[in-house]
This record gives C-alpha cells, structure tokens and sequence, in this order.
C-alpha cells in the first residue's frame, strides 16, 4: 500500500514489546515521548486536535488503538465501522505518528502503565479510562485537551444516517 502522507522506511505499526524498545532508544537519544489511547474510527477534527497535541508535547508520539472486541464492548455491535488494522494503517500513515499498536481491552488497561510515555494526552471528555492517575507520580505529564463541539465518530456516523434517511449527499 502507497502512504500518501508519510513515506515510512521502517514498519510503524507494531507490538508493545517494539514500542518499549523504541522508547528505549528515543530516551537514550534524550528524547521525549507522547502516547495517546483512542479508538480513531472514523477520523475528524477532534481526532486531529488530539493527535495535533500530541504532537507538540513531545519528540515522538505513539498511538494506542482500541480492537474491534473492546469498540464493540464500548459502542455496540455496529461498531467499529473501520477494523482495527485498518484504523492503525491509516493512522502510521501520519507524518506526526511514529509507531501505532494495537491493543485489546486487557493489554489496554495496563499499557500505559507498561511503556510509561513522558506525556499522557487526553481529551478532556474521557481522563477516566487513562490510567493517568496510576502514571502522574512516575513522572508521566498528563495533557488535557479540549473537545471539539461536534466533533466524534457517533455524531459523524448519526450524521451520515440522517443524510442517507433523507435523501442527502452520502458519498465522499
């Protein structure tokens, strides 16, 4: 597959055990490290103000992307709309992202905790399911960042309905 935005010469997505060997070797270049957890299933304005914030309060950023088991658990059986090993392609495609894992609801409660960023970024609407509480004493910086009104897969998805219901332009 051709990346249109970013040209990467080393696989970006990966496994937890490459992402904590990666952020091995950033720290030992004195770098810092950003991660964000989020399910990114359709991308909007809101997804790009979190990654956006990401971006800019570290060196490196790594994106935790919630499976299709745990959207499912969260959202319903007709979610997510995307797989999520598409969610994660479309995502390393992005010049801010460096590496991408997928993660199931089990690995995704203690991730955080397993590769320790500098910087924890949230959207405000969602600190509970962070674990930024366990990582703050450890040095971790957690970001808050603000919602976007508007802005999120379910009200993007309710749209489409609406407009397909009525007739309206669907297609994109």
């Amino acid at each position: 597959m051709t990346r249109l935005l970013d040209e990467a010469v080393v696989p970006r997505v990966v496994s937890t055990d490459e992402v904590v060997a990666r952020m091995r070797d950033w720290r030992g270049a004195g770098l810092t490290v950003a991660a964000i957890v989020g399910a990114f299933d359709l991308l909007h304005e809101g997804h790009l103000a979190l990654l956006d914030a990401a971006h800019a309060a570290a060196d490196r950023l790594v994106v935790g992307v919630r499976d299709d088991g745990w959207i499912g658990a969260e959202r319903g059986d007709a979610r997510p709309v995307h797989p999520a090993a598409e969610r994660a392609e479309v995502l390393a495609g992005l010049k801010p992202i460096d590496l991408v894992v997928v993660l199931d609801r089990q690995a995704g409660a203690t991730w955080i905790g397993d590769v320790r960023p500098d910087v924890l970024v949230l959207s405000e609407d969602d600190p509970a399911e962070s674990g930024a509480e366990i990582l703050l004493p450890s040095g971790t910086r957690a970001v808050y960042v603000p919602v976007v009104p508007g802005a999120s897969t379910t009200s993007l998805i309710d749209r489409i309905r609406l407009e397909g219901a009525a007739g309206g332009p669907t297609a994109g």
